[in-house]
């Protein structure tokens, strides 16, 4: 909910890339990048609780881990590829032949086609748009991509039989053409009127 707004503010189109590989962060960094703003080991949470309870502070973080990270590691790379439409962020992995950019393919090669496509397109409307208009934007989508057999067989392959081999439909991004994309996104349920 409002994920389209963050994910698509966040520097570097590092949230682009989360949004497109389900890639999970760690706490350093979540700071890193901003999406958090204070970092407590759960041994001190109590002590923090009782400090704003109290005093309407918090105390200063608690040192963070520092982790090699592949992500700011390849800032750079993420940066430049995760811009544009599915197929030109596709291309532009294929193109590069560092391991980074060999795992991000097999990672995104995993997922469903048609979601990528709408993820990509999502993030790229949202940039321009409110958090309302994200949310009203996201709440519209939901109610077509629901109804869609990828997402049962997304389900059923990961929750139900556990195989995760889901059978998308198209089974490729090749398959997939911009007037699909944009009829997902065309307004069919009442306004939320946020």
């Amino acid at each position: 909910v409002g994920g389209s707004y963050f994910l698509s503010r966040m520097p570097k189109n590092v949230g682009i890339y989360l949004g497109l590989t389900g890639k999970i962060i760690t706490s350093y960094e979540m700071m890193f990048f901003g999406i958090s703003t204070h970092f407590y080991n759960s041994k001190n949470i109590k002590n923090v609780e009782m400090n704003y309870i109290n005093n309407g502070t918090l105390p200063p973080n608690d040192k963070i881990e520092e982790k090699d990270s592949d992500i700011i590691n390849n800032i750079d790379f993420i940066h430049e590829t995760f811009e544009g439409n599915i197929f030109s962020i596709i291309e532009k992995i294929k193109k590069s032949n560092t391991d980074f950019a060999k795992k991000t393919y097999e990672n995104i090669l995993t997922r469903c086609p048609m979601s990528l496509a709408v993820s990509a397109e999502l993030f790229s409307r949202a940039k321009k748009l409110s958090l309302k208009e994200c949310l009203e934007m996201e709440f519209q989508l939901s109610q077509k991509i629901v109804y869609r057999e990828d997402f049962n067989n997304g389900v059923e392959a990961v929750l139900i039989t556990k195989t995760h081999h889901p059978k998308w439909s198209p089974n490729s991004i090749n398959l997939i053409n911009k007037n699909d994309i944009d009829k997902l996104f065309i307004d069919h349920a009442e306004k939320l009127k946020l």
